[in-house]
């Protein structure tokens, strides 16, 4: 008896009428519950009723899956689409409905895209990406979490192949879950959305994701991707929206591509472009500081080392010689959200730093002396001070340090004219005060305030974004970015309460004066080019040789085997039960 695909969902789900009922029993039997509900995904039967349900719309009556069915008479009822996925994902279904469109402004991933985070989006030759790699990507792992599937068909012009999306939401949950237990600081946000990584749908005519279903496994997800529903709709192609659209997903296909490979000297190159960017941008805070000569003043002093005239040393106990260039006010952001629901900010942390209030003291190692002229403000969001953080980093919104100020409660809808104030500082004459925008990571920062419709970064009075995170890296001459905890400690700043974003904001106004000064502490005669690489191959030796002596240990007794392995007994089974004598 042959009995279509379609037909054959139809009769697990119960949607089918035989004539026949004891060839219907004969198929029932055939396979478990379980298997045949598998089947039922994996053979794409959606595709199918779609197709039919599309006919049903031109024929009065139905043809296409009878054609070759050669059995008893079948009468077939065809119920709606979302009623069968019900009946296969009912846990699912009562949440979403195959096909719902997302709700507008939800962030999305490739989904394949982020399987090749670490190989891709980290440096592929670290420790670190080999570390995340086999502990939560390699041999399926990603694929085997439970992930929510989108999907949307790109135009035509860019791919005909529909493009599989996951909530931006749960990538950040896996990346901080990740964090958790490496003691790392991987971030989704940044140049996510240059690199196609983030995309953004808001609700301006253009296409939004599609729900899919729930996989947990690769085959799954194949299967899901494989019953994909075809597009009927034709999609606008003069709109600007619809060219922003577009773009973000050509960026978004290309994302999937994997990692084109770089000669080493490209890699390299572009790696010194981003390292000499931090220097010069760790020298410009220098300035800033009154550390380093202005331009101006520069020419001077090159004509004063020119006639041997005597250059002022640097001295922590001394205030600055040089102008504060730009006459700057540094001011640090940091946002908290609930780590369910990224799209839920909890609190506004803003710190200041006053470039006038150091005239006159001298900065002490490690700025000590200039730590206290960092104020700081700190906003809880009142409709969302109930969610705490506490799976992944511990919250605590109600331990702003006393050092700082005194916490604000404040509506969602006040937030962006509270933070809006807190950048309008004017001088003497009236005239706007120019900003030195600071963070730690700070472009996931920029990126919740620009929810709010707030993008700090590109006020008139914002001169540049510092990056403390960067400046760090720059200092010690690390590639990877440092969490603002492990900063704190390296450079003797006890910071108290982190992840209150108040004192978060606080800490990095204080790190970013820390880094700046240290940057000009005098050199040690060992820390040369050369002796940094004789250093590294004494370690480099001292390895082998304790490498050599371990194994030399290990076959000092090579010729005994301790004789036939002992059995375990029952109260010391590997999985707690007895064992069998």
């Amino acid at each position: 008896m042959a009995v279509s695909r379609v037909d054959r969902l139809r009769l697990l789900m119960g949607d089918i009428k035989f004539a026949d009922e004891s060839r219907k029993g004969t198929i029932i039997k055939a396979e478990s519950e379980e298997k045949r509900i598998k089947d039922a995904v994996d053979e794409a039967a959606r595709v199918e009723v779609e197709r039919l349900k599309a006919e049903e719309t031109q024929k009065a009556a139905i043809q296409g899956p009878m054609a070759s069915y050669e059995g008893p008479t079948i009468t077939v009822e065809y119920a709606d689409m979302d009623e069968i996925m019900k009946k296969i994902r009912p846990q699912r279904a009562k949440k979403h409905a195959i096909g719902e469109l997302a709700k507008p402004g939800m962030d999305f991933c490739p989904i394949v895209a982020v399987s090749k985070f670490p190989y891709k989006y980290m440096d592929p030759q670290s420790q670190i990406s080999d570390k995340v790699s086999k502990g939560y990507f390699a041999n399926e792992k990603f694929w085997n979490r439970e992930w929510t599937l989108y999907y949307i068909h790109p135009p035509v012009s860019v791919s005909t192949t529909p493009l599989v999306l996951v909530p931006a939401r749960e990538v950040n949950d896996f990346l901080a879950w990740i964090n958790k237990r490496l003691d790392l600081n991987l971030r989704l946000e940044g140049s996510g959305r240059q690199r196609g990584l983030l995309i953004d749908f808001p609700d301006d005519g253009t296409p939004r994701p599609r729900y899919l279903g729930t996989s947990d496994s690769k085959r799954m997800y194949t299967a899901y991707e494989h019953s994909i529903p075809k597009a009927f709709d034709e999609m606008p192609s003069t709109d600007r929206s619809f060219e922003a659209f577009k773009r973000k997903i050509e960026a978004g296909i290309e994302a999937t591509k994997n990692r084109k490979k770089r000669s080493k000297q490209k890699r390299q190159q572009e790696k010194a472009l981003t390292k000499s960017d931090w220097s010069r941008q760790l020298r410009r805070a220098q300035r800033y500081l009154g550390l380093r000569a202005q331009e101006q003043e520069a020419v001077s002093l090159g004509r004063a080392l020119a006639l041997d005239e005597p250059v002022p040393e640097l001295a922590y106990d001394v205030a600055p010689r040089h102008p504060f260039d730009s006459d700057v006010i540094f001011i640090s952001v940091d946002v908290e959200s609930y780590e369910r629901s990224h799209n839920q900010i909890t609190e506004i942390g803003i710190a200041t730093l006053d470039s006038r209030a150091l005239t006159g003291i001298a900065s002490g190692q490690l700025a000590r002396n200039w730590q206290d002229k960092v104020k700081a403000r700190h906003f809880i969001i009142d409709e969302n001070a109930h969610l705490v953080n506490s799976k992944y980093v511990d919250g605590c919104p109600s331990s702003f340090e006393k050092q700082f100020g005194i916490s604000e409660r404040i509506s969602i809808k006040d937030a962006k004219s509270h933070i809006t104030s807190c950048f309008q500082i004017s001088n003497d004459e009236g005239k706007h005060r120019t900003i030195i925008l600071v963070g730690h990571d700070i472009q996931s920062d920029v990126n919740f305030l620009r929810a709010l419709e707030l993008d700090i970064a590109n006020l008139p009075s914002v001169l540049e974004v510092m990056d403390t995170a960067n400046l760090y890296s720059s200092l010690k001459q690390l590639d990877q970015s440092t969490s603002l905890a492990n900063v704190l400690c390296n450079l003797g700043i006890i910071g108290w309460n982190l992840h209150n974003a108040g004192n978060d904001a606080g800490y990095t106004l204080q790190a970013l004066l820390a880094i700046v000064v240290d940057s000009l502490r005098p050199e040690s005669p060992n820390t040369t080019l050369e002796d940094r690489i004789e250093l590294a191959k004494k370690e480099a030796e001292q390895q082998v040789r304790d490498n050599a002596e371990e194994w030399a240990y290990a076959s000092l007794h090579e010729n005994d085997d301790e004789g036939v392995p002992l059995r375990k007994s029952r109260s010391s089974s590997a999985d707690g039960k007895a064992t069998t004598p």
